[in-house]
């Protein structure tokens, strides 16, 4: 599975593994609709696994960043890579998105 949900506490751990894009890209929107409820107001994204990201994977995180902030939530990114984080840095997305460089360290975050 290239994206799985965790809830730690309040905050829900969307983990990307593998490339995200095209059926990654899906996969992850199905289960970032399925986590996205009234109840579910923290999320981190966790891209620890996953090796590179495409214009439509950025697409989707700011999809998914609307639709979280549309419920008043906040969403944060852990894990990128150097492949990513330099594409996180070229598209301005880490003036977009909080970053950390682990899972714990986000969700610590939001206490």
């Amino acid at each position: 599975m290239a994206t799985t949900a965790e809830k730690y506490g309040d905050v829900v751990v969307l983990s990307v593994e593998s490339e995200f894009s095209g059926d990654t890209i899906s996969q992850f929107r199905r289960v970032a609709e399925e986590q996205t409820t009234p109840e579910n107001l923290w999320f981190v994204l966790d891209f620890e696994k996953a090796v590179s990201m495409d214009s439509n994977a950025l697409d989707s995180l700011l999809w998914f960043r609307d639709r979280v902030e549309t419920n008043t939530g906040l969403v944060k990114v852990c894990g990128l890579d150097e492949t990513c984080s330099k594409i996180f840095e070229l598209t301005r997305f880490d003036r977009k998105f909080e970053i950390f460089d682990n899972v714990t360290d986000a969700i610590k975050s939001y206490e």
